[in-house]
């Protein structure tokens, strides 16, 4: 995986209790994660702009509005975005038109357990990276769909 990602998210529940659509930007060389979040909870709209850095321990709750920042411990370990080792492959597929030469992307399906046992993932893979698909579900039937795309620089510093 490129080691600088953006890309964006949706998260929902089966029971339609969470909803939220985001951006974010994922840097594994300074162990970053940055999310821009719009969504619903119990019928109440609300918005994020989250700064997790891992290597410092900290998150980072950003308003552009009030141009504040609060900081905050941050008691988790970074997940790269990897083919989990335990995954298992399904298949290869052609998103796309095969019909035609250059009008398909060929990917390769792959499954697996999530890194806390929680439940399982399913990742996507071209020879550029991840690609869209339903990502995890977990015990709790929640919902996960990731979409890289494209590559980047974090923007945000420290």
């Amino acid at each position: 995986i490129p080691p600088l990602l953006t890309g964006g998210f949706i998260v929902t529940t089966q029971n339609e209790k969470v909803g939220i659509f985001g951006k974010y930007l994922y840097d594994a060389v300074g162990q970053r994660v940055r999310l821009f979040d719009i969504g619903s909870f119990k019928n109440k709209t609300f918005t994020a702009d989250v700064l997790l850095h891992y290597s410092d321990a900290a998150m980072y709750e950003i308003d552009d509005a009030k141009q504040t920042c609060k900081k905050s411990p941050l008691k988790a370990d970074f997940q790269p975005l990897k083919i989990p080792q335990d995954a298992f492959w399904l298949s290869q597929t052609v998103v796309g038109s095969s019909s035609l030469p250059g009008q398909g992307l060929l990917v390769n399906n792959w499954y697996g357990k999530l890194p806390d046992k929680s439940g399982e993932e399913a990742h996507t893979w071209s020879k550029v990276g991840d690609i869209a698909n339903p990502d995890a579900t977990e015990k709790r039937r929640m919902l996960f769909f990731l979409r890289k795309t494209s590559y980047g620089n974090l923007c945000c510093k420290k």
